[in-house]
Order: C-alpha cells, then sequence, then structure tokens
C-alpha cells in the first residue's frame, strides 16, 4: 500500500515543487527581501507553506489518477495503479485526508503570518484540483488554464509569504515603488515574473500532454484542445507559444540584465537552460506528430522550467 502512495503521489512532481519553493526563497527573496529593514526568518512558516504545497501536489496526483484510471489504461498502461497497488476507495479516502490536512495546516499558517491569503489560497488549491479532476480537464483549454494557474501560484505564494510582512512594515499602500525599498520592489517583481514564467511554461506542457494523450481522451469523450483542433493545429499553436515566450524572455532580459552588476552567467543559463531546451522543443512540435516527438517536446519544456529556476541562482 505504501509503494502505491509513492507511486501515486509522483515523487518527480513533489520534488519540483520543493526545487521551486526552496529556488524562490533562497536564490530570490533571501538576496532581495531579508536583507531590508524589518525582515524575519519566517523559518517555521516557510516550512509550513512548503508542507502544504507539497501535500497538495500528492492529493491532485492521486484524485487525477483516480478518475483517470480507464483514460490511462489506454494512454500510459505502465502506469496505471489504482485498481492495481491501491484500492479507489483507499486512494479517494488518501486524497481527502490530506486535503484536510493541508487546510488544517493552512488555517495555523494563517494565524501565524496573519495573512488571509495563506488560507484562502490553499483551500481554492483543493477545489481546483477536485474540479480539475473531475470535469475541467475534460473541457476545452479551461483545465490547462486550471492546472496553469494552480501550479504557477506557488512561486507567489512563496514571494507573498515574506513580501507581506516587508509591505506592512513600510506602509499599507499598495504602492511598492513609493513605499518600499528597491530590494522589496525588486523581490516583488521578480516573483510576478516567475510567476508569469511558471503559467506559460505549464500551459505549454499541458497542452503538449493533452497532444500525447489523445487517442485516449477521445475515447472518453474529452474536448480538450488537441482533440477539438486537431494534432496540426495544436502543433503549430504550441510553436507559436514557445517563440512568443523566447522573444518575451529575450526582451526582458535584455531591459533588466544589460547593467554593469549582472553576472554573465545569468545570459549563459538563460540561453542554455531556457532559451534552447524551448526552440528544441518547438522543432519536435513542428517537424513531427508522432508520440515519440511529443513526449521529447515535454522533456524539453521540463527542463527549461527547471531551467528558469536556476537562473534565479544567478540573477544578482
Amino acid at each position: 500500500m505504501i509503494y502505491g502512495f509513492v507511486l501515486l503521489s509522483r515523487p518527480v512532481n513533489l520534488l519540483m515543487i520543493l526545487f521551486t519553493c526552496l529556488a524562490v526563497k533562497f536564490w530570490l527573496m533571501d538576496k532581495a527581501v531579508l536583507s531590508c529593514p524589518g525582515s524575519t526568518e519566517l523559518r517555521l512558516e516557510f516550512a509550513l507553506l512548503v508542507t502544504i504545497l507539497v501535500i497538495l501536489t500528492a492529493s491532485g496526483n492521486i484524485i487525477n489518477d483516480y478518475f483517470d484510471v480507464r483514460v490511462d489504461r489506454i494512454n500510459k498502461p505502465n502506469r496505471v495503479v489504482i485498481d492495481k497497488w491501491v484500492k479507489r476507495r483507499v486512494a479517494i479516502v488518501w486524497h481527502f485526508v490530506l486535503n484536510a490536512l493541508a487546510i488544517f495546516l493552512a488555517l495555523y499558517l494563517g494565524y501565524l503570518t496573519q495573512n488571509i491569503l495563506m488560507v484562502i489560497v490553499p483551500f481554492l488549491l483543493t477545489l481546483g484540483i477536485w474540479f480539475y479532476s473531475s470535469a475541467f480537464k475534460k473541457k476545452f483549454l479551461i483545465g490547462n488554464v486550471v492546472v496553469a494557474l494552480m501550479v504557477s501560484s506557488v512561486p507567489l505564494l512563496v514571494g507573498w509569504l515574506y513580501i507581506f510582512p516587508m509591505k506592512s512594515y513600510f506602509s499599507q499602500s499598495m504602492n511598492l515603488v513609493d513605499h518600499c525599498s528597491p530590494g522589496l520592489f525588486n523581490a516583488s517583481m521578480g516573483v510576478l515574473l516567475y510567476t508569469a514564467f511558471a503559467f506559460v511554461l505549464t500551459l505549454i506542457r499541458e497542452i503538449q500532454k493533452d497532444l500525447e494523450d489523445a487517442a485516449g481522451d477521445s475515447m472518453a469523450d474529452f474536448k480538450t484542445l488537441a482533440i477539438k483542433l486537431g494534432s496540426i493545429t495544436t502543433r503549430r499553436l504550441l510553436v507559436v507559444l514557445m517563440i512568443s515566450t523566447v522573444i518575451s524572455l529575450t526582451v526582458i532580459a535584455i531591459l533588466v540584465f544589460t547593467n554593469p552588476g549582472s553576472s554573465g552567467w545569468v545570459w549563459a543559463v538563460l540561453a542554455g537552460f531556457v532559451i534552447a531546451p524551448l526552440l528544441v522543443s518547438a522543432w519536435h512540435n513542428l517537424t513531427s506528430g508522432t508520440h515519440e516527438a511529443v513526449a521529447k517536446s515535454q522533456r524539453y519544456t521540463k527542463l527549461a522550467m527547471v531551467g528558469g529556476l536556476i537562473l534565479l541562482y544567478f540573477v544578482n
């Protein structure tokens, strides 16, 4: 049963969430915010937030597999866990227990931080996970956007955990430019930029997953973008999204990192671990519609997501 729980929880996904939280905290917030007056370490609060997000990710993976047993037998027969390693009723109990634990920890985190968002957002995530798995993922584009919103909320929550007390220290005004230190403003902009980056790349990857799973999804009467528009149009749309992302990243990098204090490693990491994987992913989508090509394009998109986190280490 424990082995089945580990498989359902998808350890790789959990590690990605953990890595995202740690990277945003140590490579972005610590450098830009914790040097400001009135800052605190928030070690317990950060540990609680990471625990909540990891628990919700595990819960989401479980309920997604619960609703997708029939489809996964076609799309990913070797990865079917429910009814093979774990009974359906056991999986659904795990899902609700994990959700209850996450909400309880979120209430405690909200009490410690006096920040209602630390309660509201995890609660919305639990609702989003359920409705995505049970209904939204079958709809045209809605499921993709919901997943992208949930994933991109991770860096936003970590950033807001530190920005909220600093903002309160300086002023009750929402105008971060006029009332906060440059470090706080830069951290806020950094969190927003990475949140937007996470949203776009997650959206791209979710569309790629739908493209890969089109055979099983079609038999289950899903109305995903890949099924409604067809393989060729969907692949062209993905290429447009990826090229637009590359252009946007290049323009932002020119505006932000062309100053004497910027490290040359920023450009090396951006080019080698973010832009290059996205271009390779676009190439696989453009040149071939085979199942193997779509799977390869997903792997390169994942690499670009990891590269975006590594980039934070080199940002001054």
